[in-house]
Order: C-alpha cells, then sequence, then structure tokens
C-alpha cells in the first residue's frame, strides 16, 4: 500500500513488511528529478542517494529515528549533491562502489561541470565503506554491481525491492555515453538483473516504479541485451 505526503513523499509497502522505506522527489538546485529514498529498519535509517537537503530528511525523521548509512547508487552530482552536508550532520558512513573515488574528486568525472558546478567530493577513509557486487550491508541490503551508466553504478536490493538508480527505469535504461559509460556493459548489467529470481518492485533513481517482471519482458533495452 502507499500513503501519500506532502512534496512527493511517500511510503511503499513491501511484502515481508519488516522496513518501512519512503521515497522523496529531489530538491537540489540541479532539478534533475532524482529520488532519494529512506530505509527505516529498527529506528536507524539507510539513506539511498542524498539528492535532497538535509532540512528534508530531518522533517521526516520520526522520534528515536537515526541516520546510519547513506549509499550512493552512483557519484553522479544530481545523486550525490548534498552527501558531505548529510556526513556532517548525521555523523553517518558512506556506502559506494570502489571506482567511485576516481569519479567523486573530479567534476567532469561527476558531471557537475555538466550543470554549471565544480563539485569535488574528498572523505575520509573512516567515512566509507567501498561496496563490490553482493556485499550485503547490516544484513538485509544486498549490492548488486550493475556498470553500464557509470563503471561505480550500483542497484540494492532491500526485500522485494530493487533500487536501480541510473541502470534500469521504467521501460528504459541509463545513459551510456557519459564518462567510464559503456553500452555493452550496461547489457550485460541488464542481463545480472534479468536473472535476479522473485518477483521485485522497480525503484529506479528517475521516473516511475515499475517491477522487474514488467521490464523483463516489454523494457526494449532489456529484451535487446538478451538477444
Amino acid at each position: 500500500s502507499r500513503g501519500e505526503y506532502s512534496s512527493g513523499l511517500y511510503y511503499i509497502g513491501t511484502n515481508k513488511s519488516a522496513s518501512e522505506i519512503v521515497a522523496m522527489g529531489s530538491y537540489t538546485s540541479i532539478e534533475n528529478n532524482d529520488k532519494c529514498y529512506m530505509i527505516n529498519n529498527k529506528n536507524e535509517v539507510y539513506i539511498i542517494d542524498p539528492s535532497v537537503s538535509v532540512q528534508i530528511i530531518k522533517n521526516h525523521l520520526k522520534e528515536n529515528e537515526k541516520v546510519k548509512a547513506v549509499l550512493f547508487t552512483h557519484s553522479h552530482i544530481d545523486h550525490i549533491f548534498y552527501a558531505s552536508e548529510y556526513l556532517k550532520e548525521f555523523s553517518c558512513k558512506l556506502y559506494f562502489h570502489r571506482n567511485a573515488l576516481e569519479i567523486l574528486k573530479d567534476p567532469y568525472k561527476n558531471c557537475s561541470k555538466m550543470f554549471g558546478l565544480n563539485n569535488i567530493f574528498r572523505f575520509n577513509d573512516k567515512d566509507y565503506q567501498l561496496l563490490d557486487d553482493s556485499y550485503i550491508i547490516d544484513d538485509f541490503i544486498k549490492c548488486i554491481y550493475t556498470p553500464g551508466h557509470s563503471a561505480d553504478s550500483l542497484c540494492f536490493i532491500v526485500e522485494d525491492i530493487i533500487f536501480t538508480g541510473d541502470t534500469l527505469f521504467k521501460m528504459s535504461i541509463g545513459r551510456c555515453d557519459l564518462y567510464s559509460g559503456d553500452y555493452k556493459i550496461m547489457n550485460e548489467s541488464l542481463k545480472k538483473l534479468y536473472n535476479i529470481k522473485g518477483n521485485f518492485k522497480i525503484y529506479p533513481g528517475h521516473g516511475a516504479d515499475s517491477t522487474l517482471e514488467y521490464e523483463c519482458n516489454n523494457n526494449f533495452y532489456v529484451i535487446n541485451a538478451l538477444k
């Protein structure tokens, strides 16, 4: 079930109902319609893609909830605009793929320059955990390495939901012409998602939600990757 909230905020019900998941439209100055997701697991909050302001997160934290971790689906500026502010405000840990280290520190590679910005992200070693394929965060968030849109792209599985970042959209995929993007590699990542067994909902970094089954049967890019 889904209960609507103001400012594009809504709850996403899961089959197992172990976690409460919240989705928000992006409020960055970039205005690129990114999505930021909050997952509450026993009052510990995990945020996927810090693209909304700290204040918006604080406005929707319930009593006794604490932000424990911030996960990057990839390191393009429109998805991680507020990462440094989250780190300072919440004293949380950042989780991203090891290939992000190169991208974060270069405004061309993290696409800041596309938006007229010059953002460089440098974090202390103690502030982040590097991820790779099949890494499991705190026993309930599984990481799937899905390069193609970028060399550091990840999807995250929580119960019956896959947060697909800019890898897989409803009836589309993320562009592959930016730094470290590769269409052939994207096809391999789409095959990997296709081979995931189960009835999964899809929540992407942009646009409408979908299901894995629907995309596998109807998304041109997924179908083409399987040829």
